[in-house]
């Protein structure tokens, strides 16, 4: 007799200490939402945009830091001739910044 009865205490799995421990998470996942994902999606929506829209005579920089005056675009590969040296194939998501001057 010396055991007293232990009584369960209500512990839900909706208790304000299990929410308290979760918040962090949910701030931390909230951030780096708005400061990594949603200015990644943006940019890459941006680069997706600026292809579609490449045209001949388009100055561009390419992701090796080539530029030219796009020649030719077709769908796998652009042609790029680069002032002195022949026509270089980039492939057509290479090029990273247009409407150069």
């Amino acid at each position: 007799m010396w055991i007293s009865t232990a009584y369960a205490q209500g512990t839900g799995i909706f208790d304000q200490n299990a929410l308290v421990q979760f918040l962090p998470l949910i701030l931390i996942f909230v951030v780096f939402y708005f400061l990594l994902i949603r200015p990644q999606q943006r940019k890459a929506k941006d680069q997706k945009a600026m292809l579609e829209a490449l045209r001949r005579g388009d100055r561009v920089v390419t992701g090796g830091g080539i530029i030219g005056t796009v020649a030719r675009v077709d769908n796998p590969a652009t042609s790029l001739p680069a002032p002195g040296s022949l026509n270089n194939w980039h492939h057509t998501s290479s090029p990273v910044n247009s409407g150069l001057r």
